[in-house]
């Protein structure tokens, strides 16, 4: 369909318009005003620029055009009428669906965000209903509701406590006013199946249900708390303008099981501290005994045996422990086994000897010293060992252990492996970040390019021109950045949404002859030096492999190093061979915070730097069914070790 074309007098009078204009907007009548014709207004639009557009100026503006319920591009230009007097030409362009497209993406938007609040809410140490509020806040402002509570049943669904309830202007009667219908709401809840929509709140079956308000509510939203698939709360939004949606419904899911977590964690965590307070507080009544008494040696042996009959029935993703000042286990329970490997007895060393080098160990030594001089503190995570090598995450809850002058003997916790559920989460968090990402490098590539192109056109205009010599570095120099921009917003484009491989045979030695060669004349300081065991042949695209060894050599030469090594070499597996190269650098090396984040996408520690060349070549390399590593110290360089499917020639 044509762009809506109209022209206007100075009068406000609509003169023309064409058929696209008065299919959207209704026949064109002769003296009718342009924001009568278009808004239905009294009066002219509060952006109009009516005086300076009659005055021979234009411009360009976007808006919402209520009558049509549509957004427009408008651009705007003064002419000369039929009559020789100034009016203006108004091109409308309709850009509702990008507008649409839009207002989705800030949806998305403020759905992670609020997601993230209240996944972080989940993992704090605070109380539950602290948690719960969080999460309720974050959702209620999402979904736009204007009023709504937390509920908890108790066991047998005949009572419940309103936890919470937040309003602007409704204040819901107590519970205890309403006698004998918690259960009943129990019941409807759980028979529901789910979440419940009643857009039709004062007519509809749910209001026998709802605590009283003292002003009416128009629609609402029921969405159950369950653990074990039962019910055990319910979180309630209310007074949405415009009603709730299945869209809301389905952000309301993910919100009730974050709130479900959070009250199962609040749950566990309670009922672990508790018992860890009354093992602690045993162990004090038995010291004190064998100091006044002289005895009860059996009977401690006999609470021994009960205490660690109790911990062999322990779940298998616990295991309890004690360890010493010194920070030697004196105590493992057996199901350490299933979890580390280890036995018991193989266990029986200091702490540290198990911990990986991730930076969070950091905060459980701290913890661990607290713990030493009696001061509580909350459960914390930390990275170790297992026996057959692979990384588990534990969640940690300790206690001091003092004798009966309440001097600090040691500590005694219980660890849970956590591996799964930090391996889920970050695995989301991760997804959902690249995929926003992924939108953010497409929109902002295409509102780059074409001003950077006529930039781009226009110094290269200049550079041709006849022009005073003193112009000629800021040309070159705009000539340079244009073209590093034009390069950034192609990586930002492969790193977002690389190509398929095209699939060619490659001959590795010469590959890697033609990037040695660019680098030497590039940074002749350096020593280049290639050692490649045979000639050998990959299968893979040219073109991005080029790419991707060349951003790792560039890299390398930024370090600061004096001497860089290629070492090519092949390796036979029962799957067939696989060539395998690593590059060298004597460089400033890496430090031990930074190494984790190196393939990070926008991680640089360099100026000018965009922080894609590692990530984008791990992408590419990834793509070829192959693998990257990387290993580097502070002030001895870094060294990259990358392996691919090789052919015979």
């Amino acid at each position: 369909m044509a762009d809506p074309v109209h022209i206007t007098n100075r009068n406000f009078e609509v003169e023309f318009v064409n058929r696209a204009c008065s299919e959207i907007f209704g026949p064109h009548t002769n003296g009718i005003k342009c924001y009568k014709y278009f808004h239905d207004f009294d009066g002219p639009c509060g952006w109009c620029r009516h005086e300076e557009v009659m005055a021979g100026k234009s411009y360009h503006s976007e808006n919402y055009f209520k009558k049509a319920d549509k957004y427009f591009d408008s651009k705007i230009s003064p002419i000369i009428n039929a009559g020789g007097d100034p009016a203006k030409l108004v091109i409308l362009r309709d850009v509702t669906e990008r507008k649409d497209a839009e207002n989705r993406l800030m949806r998305r938007n403020d759905e992670k965000t609020a997601l993230l609040t209240a996944i972080h809410a989940v993992l704090l140490e605070r109380p539950y209903k602290t948690r719960a509020r969080i999460i309720f806040d974050s959702f209620r402002q999402l979904v736009r509701a204007t009023a709504g509570y937390i509920e908890l049943f108790n066991k047998d669904r005949s009572v419940s406590e309103i936890l919470f309830s937040d309003s602007d202007e409704i204040q819901f009667v107590p519970r205890s006013a309403l006698p004998g219908r918690t259960g009943s709401m129990a019941a409807q809840v759980s028979r529901s199946g789910g979440i419940v929509i009643d857009n039709d709140f004062q007519n509809g079956q749910w209001k026998q249900f709802i605590p009283q308000c003292q002003a009416p509510l128009s629609n609402v939203m029921l969405v159950p708390l369950s653990l074990d698939s039962a019910a055990v709360g319910l979180l309630v939004l209310a007074d949405k303008e415009g009603g709730f949606s299945d869209e809301d419904a389905s952000i309301a899911k993910a919100f009730g099981e974050l709130a479900a977590i959070a009250l199962t964690n609040s749950q566990l965590i309670d009922a672990m501290v508790v018992n860890m307070e009354e093992v602690a507080d045993m162990t004090r009544r038995l010291h004190a005994e064998i100091s006044e008494k002289n005895k009860a040696v059996q009977d401690l042996k006999r609470s021994e045996e009960q205490f660690r009959t109790l911990v062999n029935n322990i779940e298998q993703r616990h295991f309890i422990y004690n360890h010493n000042p010194e920070g030697v286990f004196t105590y493992l329970s057996p199901s350490v086994t299933e979890i580390l490997g280890y036995s018991p007895g193989e266990f029986m060393s200091h702490y540290e000897t198990y911990l990986t080098d991730h930076p969070v160990n950091k905060s459980a030594r701290e913890f661990t010293e607290l713990g030493l001089r009696g001061k509580a503190h909350p459960p914390y995570e930390l990275e170790i060992y297992h026996k057959d090598g692979r990384k588990i995450w534990l969640e940690v809850v300790e206690l001091p252990v003092t004798d009966i002058h309440g001097g600090v003997t040691g500590l005694q916790g219980i660890a849970q492996d956590i591996s799964a559920r930090k391996s889920a989460r970050e695995i989301h968090l991760m997804n959902t970040r690249f995929e926003a990402m992924r939108k953010l490098i497409a929109g902002l590539s295409h509102a780059i390019r074409n001003p950077l192109f006529g930039i781009s056109s226009i110094s290269q205009i200049l550079q041709r021109a006849d022009l005073d010599e003193k112009y000629a570095p800021m040309i070159r120099a705009l000539n340079t950045e244009s073209k590093r921009i034009a390069d950034l917003i192609n990586d930002l484009n492969m790193y977002a949404k690389p190509k398929a491989p095209v699939l060619s045979l490659i001959d590795m030695g010469s590959l890697i002859d033609t990037l040695k060669q660019k680098y030497s004349e590039k940074y002749p300081e350096i020593t280049f030096r290639v050692n490649l065991e045979s000639a050998m042949t990959v299968k893979g695209d040219e073109s991005q492999l080029s790419y991707a060894i060349d951003q790792l050599l560039e890299n390398g030469c930024q370090s600061g190093a004096t001497e860089l090594d290629i070492d090519i070499h092949r390796d036979y597996y029962f799957d067939g061979d696989r060539v395998n190269f690593s590059i060298r650098d004597n460089g400033t090396g890496i430090s031990e915070k930074d190494i984790l984040k190196c393939f990070d996408p926008f991680y640089t520690t360099r100026q000018r730097s965009t922080g894609l060349g590692l990530s984008l070549s791990k992408k590419l390399i990834e793509l070829h069914g192959g693998s990257i590593d990387l290993s580097s110290k502070a002030g001895e360089g870094t060294s990259i070790f990358i392996s691919l499917n090789i052919l015979p020639i």
